[in-house]
């Protein structure tokens, strides 16, 4: 009897993986087979163990090793500042024999290949005229502080520049018009995507509290609804602003984010709804528009993350 119910079973699984296959293809199996998989609880304690001691592995090597583990040997760390400075002749031979001092060779020794731009997202580089020039501006340039833009009125310029040609290429700003003549386009320059994210989200949930004095009360927590790829950044921002980050899960076959199920995770505690564009991940780009449509509806900010890739979006429309 009970080899019956096995077979019967078998068959009704390779019945489902056949329709699956008609409709969505080999990829449609695939991502059916995962989901399947990762529902098991073995096979989620054992990614987490495996992802576990690669992260501890990997915090080791940086921590005790100069380099790959693989390929170094163990370096002495300083600990302490020496009594009397090394002196210039001192720390350019440190940077010629060791590595974590000199970014050029860096690329050279681990073939990274800074130049080989393989290091896409991490370092930009380009052509040796362009490098020259922008060696000569920050010689210029490096011993100003955007902290005072009082002071420093040409870095409250080029602040004031870039944030209204970042506008024009957004849509934001048209030809012949000035920024000054639009009130509802703002923005400021950060040290990079995690701080702008950051500043983002304590706007975000600030806005929140003024409109909605519910959310100033310890008992209700405030939350975030974006799709599980998302940046990281999105959890360290929740984090420090007493905020939630309810995950979306994606389409096991298209990678997509489930409009279905992000429009379910919309709750009286959402202040936010955020896609990617494209997103961090696979590169894909979240449905911004049928989102958009959500934030209408439930009368919520949208936050579009475009840290990685959204200037080439923009520039496609050029080509």
């Amino acid at each position: 009897m009970l080899a019956k119910i096995e077979r019967g079973v078998a068959v009704l699984v390779l019945f489902h993986l056949f329709r699956v296959f008609r409709q969505r293809g080999p990829k449609g199996v695939f991502g059916e087979l995962t989901t399947w998989l990762r529902g098991l609880p073995f096979v989620d304690e054992i990614l987490t163990a495996v992802i576990h001691q690669e992260a501890q592995k990997a915090v080791q090597d940086m921590t005790h090793s100069k380099g790959s583990s693989k390929t170094q040997k163990k370096s002495k760390t300083r600990l302490e500042l020496p009594l009397q400075g090394l002196g210039a002749d001192v720390v350019k031979e440190l940077r010629a024999k060791s590595k974590k001092f000199n970014p050029q060779k860096d690329g050279a020794d681990d073939s990274i290949g800074v130049t080989a731009s393989r290091v896409f997202a991490l370092v930009y580089k380009g052509d040796e005229e362009h490098e020259k020039a922008l060696e000569e501006v920050y010689r210029e340039w490096k011993h100003t502080n955007g902290l005072n833009p009082t002071v420093f009125g040409g870095l409250r310029q080029i602040e004031n520049e870039v944030v209204a040609m970042c506008a024009t290429m957004l849509g934001g700003l048209k030809e012949g018009e000035e920024d000054d003549d639009r009130d509802d386009i703002c923005g400021t320059m950060t040290s990079g995507g995690t701080e702008s994210i950051i500043m983002a989200i304590k706007t975000y949930r600030d806005r929140a509290k003024a409109l909605y004095p519910r959310f100033a009360r310890p008992d209700i927590v405030g939350e975030i609804v974006a799709p599980i790829t998302v940046h990281p950044a999105f959890e360290k921002a929740a984090h420090y602003f007493g905020l939630k980050v309810v995950h979306v899960p994606l389409l096991p076959d298209t990678y997509h984010v489930d409009l279905q199920a992000y429009k379910k995770a919309i709750s009286l505690n959402t202040v936010l709804l955020v896609v990617s564009a494209p997103q961090y991940c696979h590169g894909i780009i979240d449905p911004v528009e049928e989102v958009a449509e959500m934030a209408i509806q439930f009368g919520l900010p949208l936050h579009v993350d475009a840290c990685f890739g959204g200037f080439m979006v923009l520039l496609f429309s050029f080509l």
